[in-house]
């Protein structure tokens, strides 16, 4: 009996600790639930960018092509800007480098902060830090996506979110605060292996469409369910065992 009893306190405070931890997270059209790595909006779900840090494009689709994922396209990721309300300066279908400025004030949730709770902080998650005397942390969120080819050859662009930050590149000199930015940078040709190109601080564009969710890893709300029906399922046996 006390070895059923330690079980109902275990699996008791694992449901309140797993009830607890979920959260979901929407902004701008697309939510995220911070149990699972994907983020929905726009008809589709897009993986967290943290989760392919690392990765070659096609080591990525080698890893999540079985759960429906394919490579980001021009399209999605227009979507994504004019969700954001970049869309008047970041065109897909215009070449080189693109910036939009965000100026927000000092220490407030702006759009990039937004931007980088759905999507993932690529810089953070690569093991890099930054700050200026204890000041908030650089958060930086970047990722590539295929943007067709040319002689057979494949083009990747990149897309990167940054925060506002404090900069000091000489301790002679104060700080300075540097505004946040969306940015797309221009393409760059596959001369050699593009496709086989890895990069730290970049994930790989992935997406799926919102319908195909049935591969998708059980999130914390749906195991807090399993951890009840268990709980309640050794109550029962707990009571038999009284009667025996």
């Amino acid at each position: 009996m006390k070895s059923v009893r330690k079980i109902l306190v275990s699996i008791g405070l694992l449901v309140s600790s797993s009830i607890c931890t979920a959260e979901i997270i929407s902004y701008h059209g697309y939510t995220h639930d911070t149990s699972t790595n994907y983020v929905t909006g726009g008809g589709l779900e897009w993986l967290q960018w943290t989760a392919t840090i690392g990765l070659t494009f096609n080591e990525a689709m080698e890893q999540y092509s079985a759960d429906g994922y394919r490579f980001a396209t021009a399209n999605d990721m227009q979507g994504i800007f004019n969700s954001f309300g970049w869309g008047g300066t970041l065109d897909v279908t215009t070449g080189g480098r693109q910036l939009e400025i965000l100026v927000d004030e000092e220490d407030s949730f702006g759009l990039a902060n937004e931007f980088i709770a759905l999507f993932g902080d690529t810089y953070d998650a690569s093991g890099l830090f930054y700050s200026v005397n204890g000041r908030d942390r650089h958060e930086l969120s970047r990722v590539y996506y295929l943007n067709g080819e040319a002689f057979g050859n494949p083009y990747i662009r990149s897309f990167s979110v940054a925060d506002e930050y404090w900069v000091q590149t000489d301790s002679r000199y104060p700080a300075y605060l540097s505004p946040g930015w969306a940015r797309l940078d221009r393409d760059y040709l596959g001369y050699y292996d593009t496709i086989g190109y890895r990069a730290s601080m970049y994930g790989i564009a992935l997406v799926r469409d919102a319908a195909d969710d049935d591969t998708t890893s059980v999130s914390e709300p749906a195991l807090s369910s399993l951890y009840l029906l268990t709980f309640f399922l050794l109550l029962r046996l707990k009571a038999r065992f009284r009667k025996v």
